[in-house]
């Protein structure tokens, strides 16, 4: 599952100094994968971007603070 964030909304999602995902909203969207069973591809988009991702179908889902 393709899942678009916008990193810059620290503590919902931000990139940490070594360049890693972290945040409230990632937590919860690779715990929703873990207990569903299925892998989860972060890709970062500008908010604005997300829904017409959705609507083009680039990606599975988004979350943004």
């Amino acid at each position: 599952m393709t899942v678009a964030v916008e990193p810059v909304y620290a503590p919902f999602e931000f990139k940490a100094p070594n360049g890693e995902l972290q945040g409230f909203d990632i937590d919860i969207i690779r715990a929703i994968g873990e207990a569903a069973d299925f892998q989860v591809e972060f890709q970062s988009i500008a908010f604005d971007g997300m829904i017409p991702a959705l609507q083009a179908g680039t990606v599975d889902a988004a979350v943004g603070a």
